[in-house]
């Protein structure tokens, strides 16, 4: 646990799937839709560093639905991009997480 900005690649363990999540604040409907201005937003940045160094087979990313929507869809692209970069090909789906939590979003 910790911050992942400090946790060297080397350190963490070899994995098959990796699944995590980057502050949705500055994609959010709800928050000031900063998207990449937003510091929080190039926390996505630190999966990619990840991804890059330990090459799981997949990985499950989760984020705010207005992700795909904020910066006319080009916040969705620029991660795209950056998952491309690290050496993946990616297949992405917009689901609402009702189907397996007790919310909706």
């Amino acid at each position: 646990a910790g911050d992942i900005t400090e946790v060297e690649g080397e350190d963490i363990g070899p994995h098959d799937i990796l699944t995590a999540g980057f502050p949705c604040q500055s994609f959010s409907q709800a928050g000031d839709q900063k998207s990449f201005e937003d510091p929080r937003g190039m926390l996505f940045l630190e999966i990619c560093r990840v991804l890059k160094h330990c090459q799981p087979a997949a990985f499950i990313l989760e984020n705010v639905a207005n992700l795909v929507h904020i910066d006319g869809g080009a916040a969705v692209e620029r991660i795209m991009e950056g998952l491309g970069e690290v050496g993946y090909e990616v297949d992405w789906r917009l689901v609402n997480c009702r189907v397996v939590l007790p919310q909706q979003r």
